[in-house]
């Protein structure tokens, strides 16, 4: 597959976005249910800057949604779009894939279990 220059752009896009710190955390742990502000940045311990920053990344590329209740005071919730579950999909699959290492006897060490990886010795 040849990637034309706007597509390499895209891909470069997402990647940043996805690569910053904190950023698949978010994903993940809306995918599990729709969060408070205040509880993603307790659940994943950042701070509120970076949080406010990966959020905004995430939501500009159609990843998050943002919807505030009229409370007092308002009440953030974000959710993932269902072009943040395909992400988080990929992203699921790429973690699986990145925690087995191939070993040169054709067998695989998980990551999980660090006494497995002395095939690749």
């Amino acid at each position: 597959m040849t990637l034309d220059t706007d597509q390499q752009a895209a891909w470069h896009d997402l990647a940043d976005v996805l690569g910053a710190k904190y950023a698949p955390h978010v994903l993940f742990a809306l995918d599990a249910d729709d969060r408070r502000f205040s509880n993603l940045r307790r659940e994943l311990d950042v701070t509120s800057s970076t949080l406010s920053r990966r959020l905004d990344a995430l939501s500009c590329r159609g990843l998050v949604s943002r919807r505030v209740a009229a409370t007092s005071p308002p009440t953030t919730w974000y959710t993932l779009t269902d072009a943040g579950r395909d992400v988080v999909a990929a992203l699921s699959t790429i973690d699986d894939r990145a925690r087995v290492v191939p070993c040169g006897d054709g067998t695989c060490a998980h990551l999980s279990s660090p006494a497995s990886l002395d095939c690749c010795d």
